[in-house]
């Protein structure tokens, strides 16, 4: 019997082992050009043009609205902004790969797993996992696989090593809830 409960014992430790492994420390994120936080001002519409929007737009395509500027369409089905070209960023997807090569296997995203953003309208960036490679050739394992940024995604993101500023969170959070 009391091999039994050795057994047990032992296999339980293995178990919460393999789990603690499988949960990986970030080394970086994926954010905004010149490190601008997620941080949306719901009240004062600080965001009404497409040109400050599409931003926005590259790590949640799926999103209708952000801040006073609507991508889509209005409740009413009528086009929004009908003489605004649609962007190349619009109608692209993220391409995760499922190794670092780029290949005819990969699957597309609207919007990573990481990604959050809370009532407040403060969002979270995407975690880095690993880096490999350099320059135009860099890819980065996020929770979905492998990303190289290509040159329209360079224009709204880049690779930051470490942990986002969360300074402003706080003062973030005061504003939303004094309002």
């Amino acid at each position: 019997m009391r091999w039994l409960i050795w057994i047990a014992c032992g296999w339980l430790l293995f178990v919460s082992g393999a789990q603690a492994n499988d949960q990986e420390q970030a080394i970086g994120y994926i954010g905004f050009l010149k490190n601008k936080p997620w941080a949306i001002q719901f009240n004062d519409c600080t965001v009404y043009r497409y040109v400050n929007a599409q931003k926005y737009l590259w790590f949640d395509r799926k999103l209708q609205k952000i801040s006073c500027y609507h991508f889509y369409r209005n409740l009413e089905g009528r086009s929004i902004n009908k003489s605004f070209p649609r962007s190349r960023l619009m109608t692209k997807k993220v391409k995760i790969f499922p190794k670092r090569i780029r290949s005819s296997t990969f699957k597309t995203i609207s919007q990573f797993k990481e990604f959050t953003v809370d009532e407040t309208g403060w969002g979270t960036f995407p975690k880095v996992y690993e880096v490999f490679g350099a320059g135009k050739n860099r890819w980065y394992r996020v929770q979905e696989g492998w990303l190289q940024l290509d040159e329209t995604d360079r224009k709204f993101v880049r690779y930051y090593a470490g942990e986002p500023d969360a300074a402003l969170k706080a003062k973030h959070h005061h504003y939303y809830h004094s309002q």
